[in-house]
Protein backbone atom coordinates (compact mmCIF):
# COMPACT_ATOMS: atom_id res chain seq x y z
CA UNK A 1 0.00 0.00 0.00
CA UNK A 2 0.94 3.61 -0.66
CA UNK A 3 2.10 5.81 2.29
CA UNK A 4 -1.08 7.86 4.17
CA UNK A 5 -1.13 10.66 6.05
CA UNK A 6 -3.78 10.59 9.69
CA UNK A 7 -5.69 12.95 9.32
CA UNK A 8 -7.94 14.40 12.04
CA UNK A 9 -10.28 17.32 13.28
CA UNK A 10 -10.34 17.09 16.96
CA UNK A 11 -13.45 19.31 18.58
CA UNK A 12 -14.56 19.54 22.22
CA UNK A 13 -17.15 16.75 21.84
CA UNK A 14 -16.74 14.96 18.60
CA UNK A 15 -13.40 13.73 16.57
CA UNK A 16 -13.44 13.05 12.85
CA UNK A 17 -10.43 10.95 12.08
CA UNK A 18 -9.65 9.18 8.57
CA UNK A 19 -6.34 8.51 6.22
CA UNK A 20 -5.46 10.15 2.74
CA UNK A 21 -3.06 8.90 0.46
CA UNK A 22 -1.24 11.18 -2.37
CA UNK A 23 -4.80 12.05 -3.80
CA UNK A 24 -5.60 13.99 -0.73
CA UNK A 25 -8.57 11.73 -0.70
CA UNK A 26 -9.81 10.55 2.64
CA UNK A 27 -10.55 6.89 3.29
CA UNK A 28 -10.91 4.65 6.68
CA UNK A 29 -13.29 7.40 7.92
CA UNK A 30 -14.12 7.75 11.69
CA UNK A 31 -16.44 9.95 13.47
CA UNK A 32 -16.06 9.37 17.64
CA UNK A 33 -17.49 10.74 20.08
CA UNK A 34 -14.93 11.85 22.72
CA UNK A 35 -16.32 11.20 25.49
CA UNK A 36 -15.40 7.27 24.98
CA UNK A 37 -11.93 7.98 25.61
CA UNK A 38 -9.65 9.56 27.93
CA UNK A 39 -7.46 11.38 26.02
CA UNK A 40 -6.62 12.55 22.66
CA UNK A 41 -3.86 9.86 22.44
CA UNK A 42 -5.86 7.16 23.37
CA UNK A 43 -8.55 7.84 20.64
CA UNK A 44 -5.62 8.04 18.15
CA UNK A 45 -4.04 5.13 19.42
CA UNK A 46 -7.70 3.03 18.85
CA UNK A 47 -8.09 3.79 15.56
CA UNK A 48 -4.97 2.93 14.43
CA UNK A 49 -5.27 -0.29 15.93
CA UNK A 50 -8.16 -1.01 13.85
CA UNK A 51 -6.23 -0.01 10.30
CA UNK A 52 -5.07 -2.90 8.42
CA UNK A 53 -1.94 -1.98 5.82
CA UNK A 54 0.35 -0.07 6.89
CA UNK A 55 -0.07 2.95 9.14
CA UNK A 56 0.64 6.37 8.25
CA UNK A 57 3.61 8.07 8.96
CA UNK A 58 2.93 11.57 9.01
CA UNK A 59 -0.29 13.05 10.31
CA UNK A 60 -2.37 16.11 10.54
CA UNK A 61 -4.45 17.17 12.91
CA UNK A 62 -7.18 20.04 13.42
CA UNK A 63 -7.99 21.37 17.05
CA UNK A 64 -10.09 23.15 18.36
CA UNK A 65 -8.19 24.95 20.77
CA UNK A 66 -5.23 27.28 19.98
CA UNK A 67 -1.61 26.30 18.99
CA UNK A 68 1.46 27.56 20.25
CA UNK A 69 4.20 26.15 20.39
CA UNK A 70 4.59 22.13 21.54
CA UNK A 71 2.15 22.22 24.05
CA UNK A 72 -1.34 21.79 23.08
CA UNK A 73 -5.19 21.95 25.42
CA UNK A 74 -8.30 22.07 24.05
CA UNK A 75 -10.58 24.92 24.71
CA UNK A 76 -13.87 23.00 25.27
CA UNK A 77 -12.25 19.51 26.63
CA UNK A 78 -9.59 18.92 29.16
CA UNK A 79 -7.27 17.29 27.03
CA UNK A 80 -3.76 18.76 26.13
CA UNK A 81 -0.73 16.76 24.61
CA UNK A 82 2.50 17.41 23.68
CA UNK A 83 2.65 17.33 19.98
CA UNK A 84 6.72 15.36 19.97
CA UNK A 85 5.56 13.49 22.56
CA UNK A 86 1.78 12.42 20.08
CA UNK A 87 3.85 11.88 17.06
CA UNK A 88 6.53 9.10 19.23
CA UNK A 89 3.95 7.42 20.56
CA UNK A 90 1.72 7.36 17.24
CA UNK A 91 5.17 6.35 15.77
CA UNK A 92 4.97 9.40 13.33
CA UNK A 93 7.83 10.70 11.42
CA UNK A 94 5.98 14.41 11.08
CA UNK A 95 3.06 15.61 12.71
CA UNK A 96 1.31 19.05 11.80
CA UNK A 97 -1.35 20.10 14.58
CA UNK A 98 -3.36 23.88 13.63
CA UNK A 99 -6.33 25.52 15.07
CA UNK A 100 -9.28 24.31 13.06
CA UNK A 101 -10.79 27.52 12.13
CA UNK A 102 -7.19 28.00 10.31
CA UNK A 103 -7.51 24.66 8.99
CA UNK A 104 -10.86 25.81 7.39
CA UNK A 105 -9.04 28.59 6.31
CA UNK A 106 -6.54 26.80 4.21
CA UNK A 107 -8.69 25.43 2.05
CA UNK A 108 -11.09 28.38 0.98
CA UNK A 109 -8.73 29.16 -2.04
CA UNK A 110 -9.49 25.67 -3.37
CA UNK A 111 -13.07 26.59 -3.54
CA UNK A 112 -15.04 26.96 -6.71
CA UNK A 113 -16.90 29.53 -7.58
CA UNK A 114 -19.96 27.64 -7.36
CA UNK A 115 -18.48 27.00 -3.72
CA UNK A 116 -18.79 30.35 -2.87
CA UNK A 117 -21.47 32.76 -1.32
CA UNK A 118 -20.77 36.73 -1.82
CA UNK A 119 -21.48 38.73 1.04
CA UNK A 120 -20.19 41.83 0.18
CA UNK A 121 -19.67 43.71 -3.02
CA UNK A 122 -15.66 44.65 -3.57
CA UNK A 123 -12.77 43.19 -5.12
CA UNK A 124 -10.07 40.38 -3.65
CA UNK A 125 -6.73 41.57 -2.25
CA UNK A 126 -4.18 39.66 -2.83
CA UNK A 127 -2.34 38.45 0.84
CA UNK A 128 -5.33 39.85 2.43
CA UNK A 129 -7.36 37.90 5.50
CA UNK A 130 -10.59 35.68 3.99
CA UNK A 131 -13.21 35.13 5.94
CA UNK A 132 -14.73 31.74 6.27
CA UNK A 133 -18.05 31.17 8.18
Amino acid sequence: MAPTILLADIGGTTTRVARAGRDGVPFDIRVEANDGYASLEDLLSTYLGTLGGDLPRAGVLAVAGPVDGDAVQLTNRDWHFSKPELARLLQLDALTVLNDFAALAHGVPSLGRADLVEVGAGHTVPGAPILVC
